[in-house]
């Protein structure tokens, strides 16, 4: 899958309409904030303003493993078993509404420091809000989680 693809995603209209793209492409990582219309993706500017800002067209050809789009109330998430056009691809949107109604016991939320290549004056730390469920024999187990702003 290339990161072009993301435009045919069934999902697509569920990507927030802005926040924070992370990405791992082929050989590359990316941590860029977007804005989303319905028919575009591009990058805000970068913190230095140079000229030569990076666009997602310029990334659109590079084969994709992991996406995740998201704000402070939901992720788009994409995930690819390989960079094969026949990868199985897996997506899916984690939202807070599906929070409200869980044990606050079963959410941990944890902040996580972004290296200094990837902050932003606005955006030094990422959030990962994991939710937990118990299993058939009453042991604590990861269910899902999402990154939040």
């Amino acid at each position: 899958m290339l990161l072009a693809d993301i435009y045919q995603s069934k999902k697509y209209a569920e990507i927030p309409t802005e926040g924070y793209l992370y990405a791992v492409l082929d050989k590359a990582i990316l941590f860029k904030k977007y804005n989303r219309t319905e028919n575009k993706i591009s990058f805000a500017p970068s913190k230095d303003n140079s000229a030569n800002q990076e666009r997602f067209e310029d990334f659109a050809n590079r084969p994709v493993n992991e996406l995740h789009f998201f704000d402070s109330q939901k992720e788009f998430r994409l995930l690819a078993s390989g960079y094969s056009q026949s990868a199985t691809i897996i997506e899916y949107v984690a939202s807070s509404e599906e929070e409200k109604g869980m044990e606050p016991d079963l959410l941990y939320e944890d902040e996580m420091m972004l290296e200094e290549k990837f902050a932003f004056e606005d955006l030094k730390k990422i959030k990962v809000v994991n939710r937990y469920k118990y299993t058939f024999f009453d042991t604590l187990a990861l269910d899902n989680y999402r990154l939040k702003i």
